[in-house]
């Protein structure tokens, strides 16, 4: 299946000392091109949004997070033919989404 972004969601560390926690940075990739987003660069980002969950299915209870609308994360790469999102976590989790859903009444 094409990907029309390959969107990789990874913890990368610094070098530093063990004693300091490494800075979380998101890395996004599509067509061969790669963005590198600090925390302070995402929150910052012009689209950003507090998003509440009634009851979070994860935790059981009401959880609020600040989130960026995909279509405006991905318009800082360049577009390829794919229809298949993929976003992967560091601890190896991997969820696909179809390019249809972007266009939806929902958004991602």
């Amino acid at each position: 299946m094409k990907l029309l972004y390959l969107l990789t969601i990874l913890l990368v560390s610094f070098v530093g000392s063990p004693a300091r926690a490494a800075a979380p940075v998101l890395i996004v990739t599509a067509s061969g091109t790669t963005r590198q987003f600090t925390v302070d660069e995402l929150r910052a980002w012009p689209n950003a949004a507090t998003i509440t969950v009634p009851r979070d299915p994860a935790y059981n209870r009401a959880m609020s997070y600040r989130a960026i609308p995909l279509q405006a994360l991905l318009s800082a790469l360049p577009l390829d033919d794919a229809n298949t999102i993929q976003a992967r976590a560091s601890d190896g989790f991997v969820a696909e989404i179809p390019r249809a859903l972007m266009s939806g009444e929902a958004t991602p």
